[in-house]
């Protein structure tokens, strides 16, 4: 594809970050290593309903309760009703017919470590809670979006897990307060800043409360 075609200069495609809502979808993984394994995790915590395909599982896979284990080869049958699919085999054949009949299906696909045969790509991810932090370097280096994830593992701590869901709470009362748009919007930069995780850290939601007051 000639690089003005690609809509960024570069003869690489520029991805669109997005986060999926797979509450109750249907979701395939095929493989049975410990990739595969690990794949099949981050599905499980996104609420999807999973199942993985694979002539043999890893004891990882098999320790796995949340998902549905079908041992043998991957059918073009198994993407009906389907909603995403994630190829996790070392296998270039199966992965190169996971990533055709997927695509031909209008189905995303994700190959691990080949991005040239999927439709979307899979960040280094790190979780607080219900904020999720995403880095990716296009598929250019995984290594590096691992680096860079593990500084921000140590920048932002466990504590935010509970400070991200205070904030939520927060959001939600002031929208019923009798505060003008402008005012409410005020008080939740401020508490959404350095110094608002310091108010939390010391003192929890109902510190948190005492500052949006008094502000």
């Amino acid at each position: 594809m000639p690089a003005s075609d690609c809509g960024n200069g570069f003869e690489h495609p520029s991805y669109y970050p997005a986060f999926l809502n797979l509450q109750g979808k249907k979701c395939l993984v095929v493989g049975g290593g410990n990739v595969a394994a690990r794949k099949a995790a981050s599905l499980v915590r996104a609420g999807a309903a999973v199942t993985v395909v694979s002539p043999s599982f890893g004891s990882r896979m098999l320790k796995m309760k949340s998902v549905r284990r079908m041992k043998r080869s991957f059918r073009t049958s198994d993407l009906r009703g389907i909603s995403l699919v994630i190829g996790a085999t070392n296998d270039k054949s199966t992965n190169e017919r996971v990533a055709q009949y997927a695509t031909e299906g209008g189905i995303p696909v994700n190959i691990v470590d080949q991005p040239d045969l999927c439709s979307f790509i899979v960040p280094s991810v790190l979780n607080r809670g219900s904020m999720t932090i995403a880095v990716s370097t296009g598929g250019a280096s995984p290594s590096l979006a691992k680096r860079i994830r593990k500084q921000l593992d140590g920048q932002y701590s466990n504590g935010y897990a509970g400070y991200v869901s205070a904030l939520r709470k927060l959001r939600e009362e002031l929208k019923t307060a009798s505060l003008k748009t402008p005012d409410r919007q005020r008080i939740l930069q401020k508490l959404a800043s350095e110094q608002g995780y310091g108010i939390y850290d010391k003192g929890g939601l109902p510190a948190l409360r005492r500052a949006a007051r008094e502000n």
